[in-house]
């Protein structure tokens, strides 16, 4: 009789954490800029999986790995 084995693969993501920036009129208007912005993202920051200790649960074996993407920038108005 042939034995089926069921995986626990249940997990929680924290996909995509985004931030911004907006620095304020009065150091702006010192270096002669009407408006600067500085963000920033990151893609893949975290997973969590109790049951499931081989990595990332999610992608697909071929391709065990997702990598983590930082992302930064500015916009820049005269």
């Amino acid at each position: 009789m042939p034995v089926s084995r069921v995986i626990d693969r249940s997990f929680i993501r924290f996909d995509n954490l985004a931030l911004s920036y907006l620095v304020p009129a009065a150091i702006t208007k010192k270096l002669d800029i009407s408006q600067l912005r500085i963000n920033g993202s990151v893609r893949n920051v975290a997973v969590y999986s109790p049951n499931w200790e081989y990595g990332d649960p999610e992608p697909d074996p071929a391709s065990p790995f997702v990598p983590r993407t930082f992302t930064l920038g500015v916009n820049v108005v005269f």
